[in-house]
């Protein structure tokens, strides 16, 4: 062996070739194989030559050398602010094609890449689905911690109002589970109630009670939510009560699509904040969908025989009048949000 090949061997040339420094890859990033392992497996090739390769596979996302190029390193298309930018896409948007993840970056950076750039950038920072599926939990856990720890230095569960909509139909009536044999399917003879007559209800709740509530047949846009949100937090109550917005220095609500501007604004004119739950928090941090949906689904379901001649805005309006102090101060509890008064505010 001649002291050039020697050379070539320590910096990864062309006396390995691309199927060895391959291996190499594989056995170090993916077995999680030690160095000296590697090295006998693979003939003994040198703790400073596996780095060499592994450092060349981490900046381009291949194992070819420079060589033949002037010892220049080729042009980067990813540098380390579009190698964040494309992690923090992978977790925004997991399903998303390369082709649309190109366009993205075009429209971000005006930088024009090609698919097979955005698939070697990936490979090369290891976005596997086990690996996105646990960063984006990481990611979830951090967004939860730093909300939770902003809303509870300001606030208590006293002054929090919490807004959010529900949809419903005559189905709901009705528990969505049958029984059968083992090893059979589930029959259901009984099809009268179909879903049909779809009821929306944007509801407001406190720690005390359902505060007030409106319905909207279909679904609510940006432009029904602004006009039911704000006529309920500026409404005075019959007994002469303060508007919501008055009472509640905190509006929580979801980051939904048709949680427009124009409320926030009506918020903020009136000394409020409006606080929005991280995406995918929901279900832990909302009290609306964390405790009092289901106890309305229920209480409909508890008494459907009675309820079941009713139409559908009376059912909602007698299910969520059945929400006591206790039951709301539960679904407040479920989300760890505590009282100014300590645990006996549970």
């Amino acid at each position: 062996m001649t002291v050039m090949s020697t050379l070539h061997r320590q910096a990864g040339g062309p006396a390995y070739g691309p199927e060895i420094r391959w291996r190499v890859v594989w056995k170090r990033l993916v077995l999680n194989l030690s160095s000296r392992e590697v090295s006998e497996h693979l003939d003994g090739i040198t703790d400073q030559t596996q780095a060499l390769i592994l450092r060349r596979f981490l900046e381009t996302g291949g194992v070819d050398t420079w060589q033949g190029q002037g010892g220049q390193r080729p042009h980067q298309v990813f540098d380390a602010d579009a190698d964040i930018w494309l992690l923090c896409d992978v977790l925004d948007d997991p399903t998303a094609t390369l082709q649309l993840r190109a366009d993205r970056l075009l429209l971000r950076t005006g930088r024009e890449v090609h698919v097979s750039s955005i698939c070697r950038a990936m490979r090369r920072l290891m976005l596997s689905r086990q690996k996105v599926q646990h960063w984006a939990a990481q990611r979830d856990e951090m967004a939860d911690a730093w909300f939770f720890l902003e809303l509870m230095s300001f606030y208590t569960m006293e002054d929090i109002l919490v807004i959010d909509e529900t949809s419903k139909d005559r189905d709901v009536l009705r528990q969505s589970f049958g029984w059968s044999a083992r090893g059979c399917p589930p029959v259901v003879d009984y099809l009268e109630l179909s879903r049909d007559g779809r009821l929306s209800a944007l509801c407001c709740l406190s720690c005390v009670q359902m505060e007030d509530w409106r319905f909207n047949p279909g679904t609510y846009t940006t432009e029904s939510f602004d006009e039911a949100a704000c006529s309920m937090i500026t409404r005075v109550g019959a007994d002469g009560r303060q508007p919501l917005v008055s009472r509640f220095p905190c509006i929580l609500m979801d980051n939904a699509s048709i949680h427009g501007g124009i409320f926030e604004q009506e918020v903020m004119a009136a000394g409020g904040r409006v606080m929005r739950i991280p995406p995918y928090l929901a279900p832990k941090r909302s009290p609306l969908d964390n405790g009092a949906f289901g106890l309305v689904v229920r209480y409909i379901q508890r008494h459907a025989q009675r309820l079941a001649s009713m139409p559908m805005h009376a059912v909602l309006e007698e299910a969520f009048l059945s929400i006591d102090e206790p039951s709301a101060r539960w679904c407040f509890h479920n989300c760890m949000y505590y009282s100014r008064y300590g645990q006996q505010g549970f």
